[in-house]
C-alpha cells in the first residue's frame, strides 16, 4: 500500500508538470502564430507605403520637369496596354519618363516622401532605401548605409523600368518594437494566463506533497503516542496486578511504592490527553484563560526540585528573577513551564544539564520575560523554524525508535499556543551542541483578568 500510495504521487506530480509543459506550449504557439501574422500585416503596410511613395515621386519629378516635356507625347511601348503593375505602380510611365528625360528616380526624394508617410502612419521605425541592379544583386545607390541589425524587415523589390533590371526597396531596422507594441494586451494576458496555470498546478502539487508529509506525520504520531503510553500503561498494569496478587500485603512499602508508580503513570497518561484536549480547545478557540498575578519564585523552585528528585541525571538550576510577579494563567504557566524544563533535560548529554531560570522587565513593565536556558544539545537553525509546529517531534520519530528523546510533538506547540492565547510569544535561540535558551514574552496590561481564546 505504501508503494502504491508512493507510485500515486510521483503519477500525480508527472500529470501536472505535464499539464504545465503542454499548456505553456499552447500559449508559446498562440503568440507565435500572432507574431508572424502581425508581421506580415506590418510588411504589407511597409509595402502599401512604399508603393505609394514611389508613384508620388514620380507625380513630383513630372511636375518638375515638366518645361523639359512641354507638350511632347510620352510612349509606353507597345504590348503594355496596362501602365499599372500589380502592386499599383506605374512601371511603364516611369520607364518611359526616364528614357524620354533622361531624369532617373530621385531616392533623396523618395526618401524624403517615404519618412513623412511613415510618421503620418505613426510607425516609428529606423529605415535605409536602397537602389539595386537586379542582374548582379549590386547596390547601385542607398541612403544611410550605415544602418545595421540581425532584425530587420525587406519590403518588396520593385522594379523601375520595364526591364526589371533596376529596382529600389526600403530596409526597417529593428521593427520588432512596432510589432510587440500591437501585441502589448496579448502579450500581457498571456503572462497573466501562464502564472496563473503554473500557480495552480504548483499550488496542487504543494497539496499532494502536503497530504503525503500528513500522511507520513499520522503514521509517525500514531507510532510515537503509542510508543510514550505504552511505558506508563505496562507500569500500571504490573501494578495492578502484583497488588491484587496479595504478594506483598505484609510489605507496607513496596505496597506504598506500587501505588505511588501507578499514581505517578496514570498522572502522566492524563498530563498527556489533557494536553492534547487544551491545544484542541486552543485552536478552536474555546479554551478560557484566567490571567492573574501569580508569585515566580516559589512556583521555579517547586518545578526545580521535582525535576530534580525524578531526573536520572544530574541537574543543576540557576534562577535568578528580577520579577516577583508575572500576570498570567497559573495553571497553564506552570505546564508550559515544566515543559520547557523537561525537554531541557530530555535533550541533554548523559552527564548532566545545567539550567538558567531568569525573568525580567521588558519596556518600562509593559512586559515580562522568562528565560529558560540550558547547556544541552541544541539544534540547527533549521530545526529552529520548524519546532513550534504540531507533530514536529513525531516526524523525527526515528530518533524515538534508535532510543533517543521520546514524545510526540506536542510539547513546544502547546507551549506556542498558550503564549499566543496570553497575547505574547516564544522564541528560541539555540547553537548545535552547545546550548538552547526559550524566551517567554508576557504582557502585563490587560483590559480584564479573564480571556477567551479566539
Amino acid at each position: 500500500m505504501k508503494y502504491k500510495k508512493h507510485d500515486k504521487i510521483i503519477l500525480y506530480k508527472a500529470i501536472a508538470i505535464s499539464g504545465l509543459i503542454i499548456a505553456s506550449g499552447l500559449q508559446f504557439l498562440w503568440i507565435y502564430n500572432t507574431y508572424f501574422i502581425l508581421k506580415n500585416s506590418f510588411r504589407e503596410d511597409l509595402n502599401k507605403i512604399f508603393y505609394t511613395s514611389i508613384n508620388e515621386e514620380i507625380y513630383k519629378r513630372v511636375e518638375k520637369f515638366s518645361s523639359i516635356i512641354k507638350n511632347d507625347t510620352i510612349t509606353i511601348g507597345e504590348g503594355y496596354t496596362d501602365i499599372y503593375d500589380k502592386y499599383g505602380i506605374e512601371i511603364a510611365f516611369i520607364d518611359a519618363f526616364e528614357k524620354k528625360t533622361h531624369i532617373p528616380l530621385n531616392i533623396e526624394c523618395l526618401d524624403s516622401i517615404y519618412s513623412a508617410s511613415l510618421k503620418e502612419k505613426k510607425i516609428d521605425c529606423k529605415y535605409k532605401l536602397q537602389k539595386i541592379s537586379t542582374k548582379n544583386n549590386q547596390i547601385i545607390e542607398t541612403i544611410r548605409p550605415q544602418l545595421h541589425s540581425w532584425s530587420q524587415i525587406e519590403t518588396t523589390m520593385v522594379p523601375i523600368r520595364k526591364d526589371g533590371l533596376i529596382a529600389v526597396q526600403a530596409i526597417i531596422i529593428s521593427p520588432y518594437k512596432q510589432i510587440f507594441e500591437k501585441m502589448t494586451l496579448l502579450l500581457i494576458g498571456t503572462v497573466l494566463m501562464f502564472f496563473l496555470v503554473m500557480y495552480c498546478i504548483v499550488y496542487q502539487i504543494r497539496i499532494i506533497i502536503q497530504q503525503k508529509k500528513i500522511s507520513q506525520l499520522r503514521q509517525d504520531f500514531s507510532y510515537a503516542i503509542i510508543h510514550d503510553m505504552k511505558t506508563p500503561l505496562s507500569s500500571i498494569l504490573i501494578g495492578s496486578k502484583v497488588l491484587h496478587s496479595g504478594r506483598i500485603e505484609n510489605k507496607p512499602e513496596k505496597k506504598e511504592r506500587h501505588f505511588k508508580i501507578i499514581e505517578e503513570e496514570s498522572q502522566h497518561l492524563l498530563s498527556l490527553i489533557n494536553r492534547l484536549l487544551t491545544i484542541s480547545k486552543l485552536e478552536s478557540g474555546k479554551l478560557e484563560l484566567h490571567r492573574q498575578p501569580v508569585e515566580l519564585l516559589p512556583m521555579i523552585e517547586d518545578i526545580a526540585e521535582r525535576f530534580k528528585l525524578k531526573a536520572s541525571k544530574e541537574v543543576l538550576f540557576n534562577i535568578n528573577l528580577q520579577t516577583d510577579n508575572i500576570f498570567a494563567d497559573e495553571e497553564y504557566l506552570r505546564e508550559t513551564l515544566e515543559n520547557l524544563v523537561d525537554n531541557a533535560i530530555k535533550y541533554s548529554k548523559n552527564s548532566g544539564v545545567h539550567i538558567d531560570i531568569s525573568s525580567s522587565d521588558k519596556e518600562v513593565g509593559s512586559c515580562t520575560t522568562i528565560h529558560i536556558k540550558d547547556d544541552g544539545l541544541g539544534m540547527t537553525a533549521t530545526d529552529q523554524k520548524k519546532i513550534f509546529e504540531k507533530f514536529e517531534r513525531a516526524s523525527a520519530v526515528g530518533l524515538t525508535r534508535k532510543g533517543g528523546a521520546t514524545g510526540f510533538g506536542l510539547g513546544l506547540n502547546y507551549v506556542f499556543q498558550v503564549m499566543k492565547a496570553h497575547g505574547g510569544s516564544v522564541d528560541v535561540n539555540s547553537e548545535k551542541g552547545k546550548y538552547s535558551e526559550f524566551i517567554l514574552l508576557f504582557p502585563n496590561e490587560i483590559e480584564e483578568d479573564k480571556i477567551i481564546v479566539t
